[in-house]
């Protein structure tokens, strides 16, 4: 399991480890570290977001999606790629772990719920399941209408 791994390794920080803690039961994610420095989250083999280690969490939106994240200030441009959907939250203290499950798990619904690229069942929960979610991670009106009508979550019901 990778968590035990994570749990021993002296280079990442407490708040990378609870994220990791947090989210490594959410249904058809995978936590995988391709390399020392980075920890990848991944549904259905797409990416939803990644852990540089020492503080960076990159989390993948779709450009409109991930625009009105930042512009709402949930995160900020990527360094690398600031036209793109990508939205950078630093992890540098205990109360900025909670923030960085709310963009991933937006991430995570989007990808598994909405989306719907995953050929296999193991993501399919209910429209309700989606709703509360969905209602748990705290999106503004704005937010919720980019992730459920944007992206087709009708197809749920």
């Amino acid at each position: 399991m990778i968590m035990s791994s994570l749990a021993g390794d002296a280079t990442l920080r407490d708040t990378e480890i609870d994220v990791c803690r947090e989210i490594e039961d959410w249904r058809g994610l995978r936590i995988e570290r391709p390399n020392r420095f980075r920890i990848e989250f991944r549904v259905g083999g797409m990416e939803i977001g990644h852990l540089h280690v020492g503080n960076t969490l990159h989390v993948l939106f779709p450009k409109v999606l991930g625009g009105r994240l930042r512009e709402l200030g949930r995160g900020i441009v990527h360094e690398i790629h600031p036209e793109s959907g990508w939205v950078t939250h630093l992890l540098e203290a205990s109360s900025d772990v909670g923030p960085a499950l709310r963009l991933l798990e937006l991430s995570y619904l989007h990808k598994a719920f909405v989306v719907g690229q995953n050929s296999s069942n193991d993501l399919a929960e209910s429209s309700d399941e989606f709703e509360a979610r969905l209602a748990a991670v705290e999106p503004d009106a704005e937010i919720r209408d980019l992730v459920t009508s944007a992206t087709g979550s009708n197809r749920l019901k």
